[in-house]
């Protein structure tokens, strides 16, 4: 399949399959920039996935996918999505849905299926916290320094008694 993209993305217009290395024509690249973002890069587009808080229920999240796919010129092929096929000049409509009522492709739904999991996993009365890694816990660390400043306490001092 590298081979076959290597060979034949430039004369469809994908003059840049040329400046990719193997895996980036076949692979897909994900990067977590902050614990709520993250983008998803393949060959032939790129997701940008947020979780955002539900404006009144706590125990919910709107997810945002969006799908950027290129369009070289002189390209009339259909475009690939998450979820199927569109014609490359269709207008694609804002869609808002709840989980289960419509796919959002084959792996969306299996990471929001894990999501969802997860969350009910953490109101078990066996969960007793999070294992967290160096990173992870220096981003727990940052949000025990943001609520310690909204509640008006002054965090301490790494390594003295000193508040």
């Amino acid at each position: 399949m590298q081979q076959a993209r290597r060979k034949l993305g430039p004369g469809r217009g994908y003059e840049y399959f040329n400046q990719l290395n193997d895996s980036q024509l076949t692979d897909a690249y994900h990067y977590t920039l902050f614990p709520n973002f993250a983008v998803s890069l393949w060959v032939d587009g790129f997701h940008f996935l947020r979780a955002r808080p539900h404006p009144t229920d706590p125990e919910q999240c709107i997810f945002d996918n969006w799908w950027y796919a290129p369009a070289p010129e002189g390209v009339t092929s259909m475009v690939f999505t998450t979820d199927g096929f569109v014609a490359r000049d269709a207008v694609v409509e804002h869609e808002m849905f709840m989980l289960g009522e419509q796919s959002m492709g084959m792996t969306i739904d299996q990471d929001l299926a894990i999501f969802s999991a997860q969350q009910q996993g953490m109101r078990s009365r066996a969960y007793k916290g999070a294992y967290l890694s160096g990173q992870e816990s220096r981003t727990q660390r940052l949000h025990e320094l943001i609520d310690d400043y909204i509640e008006g306490r002054r965090p301490k001092k790494v390594g003295t008694n000193e508040t």
